[in-house]
């Protein structure tokens, strides 16, 4: 694969990880909030119980995104050190060259 190309993809990938880098750091504060901090409310017990099971939902959900979020930090770190190892655009498997 040419220089230039590799360069551009190292740019890209470096780009990628700050934002997904962001964005673990404002999932972390989520997590790390009560619930009851979450939903602003002095006291949880006097909402409905639909609001508190939304709000739980919502809680999970990030949780969830936090979770895809790691792993494609994951995936642009392996794709960093196979940038870095001269391996970038080759098939694991067979081998062979990527288009």
């Amino acid at each position: 694969m040419e220089e230039a190309l590799l360069t551009r993809f190292s740019e890209r990938l470096k780009r990628e990880e700050e934002e997904v880098e962001e964005q673990i750091q404002a999932y972390n504060r989520i997590r790390e909030a009560s619930l009851k901090d979450s939903v602003h409310e002095l006291s949880i017990y006097d909402n409905h119980p639909a609001d508190q099971g939304n709000e739980t939902f919502e809680r999970e959900k990030d949780l969830a995104l936090l979770d895809n979020v790691r792993e494609l930090r994951h995936q642009i770190r392996t794709a960093r050190q196979q940038l870095a190892d001269g391996t970038f655009g080759i098939c694991a498997r067979c081998g062979g060259e990527i288009d």
